[in-house]
């Protein structure tokens, strides 16, 4: 990564198991706020996404595809790193592992890198 992306990358706040935000307030709702306080019920661009073989695979929500399980249905997604990104606000959610020892870490830099190259307009990583 360049020296742009990395001071880019650096200005991603990261939020840890953070109280006032639930997993399902990122990616979900049909009514997004803006940081000014303004809404907007627009149609919004969401995407879900999960971390699987070393890569960034994501879609962008749909009828076809509103949870992880019908946009990746061939994969354990117990086993590996997913979450939400709204283009509207920026804001991305990381969901860990619910098995194996990835539960109980943080999520690995390099896995926050992979994201931010998929998702270069995030502005906060929120992980649960």
């Amino acid at each position: 990564m360049n020296w742009y992306k990395q001071s880019q990358f650096e200005n991603i706040e990261f939020i840890e198991d953070n109280p006032i935000e639930k997993y399902m307030d990122i990616g979900h709702s049909e009514v997004y706020e803006y940081g000014d306080g303004t809404q907007s019920n627009d149609d919004p661009v969401n995407y879900i996404w999960v971390f699987y073989n070393g890569e960034i695979l994501s879609v962008e929500e749909d009828w076809d595809a509103p949870v992880h399980e019908t946009a990746f249905p061939d994969l354990n997604l117990s086993k590996l790193f997913t979450g939400r990104y709204e283009t509207v606000s920026g804001r991305l959610s990381v969901y860990r592992p619910t098995q194996g020892d990835a539960k109980y870490r943080v999520t690995p830099k390099f896995i926050q890198y992979k994201l931010y190259q998929a998702f270069p307009n995030v502005k906060q990583m929120y992980e649960f």
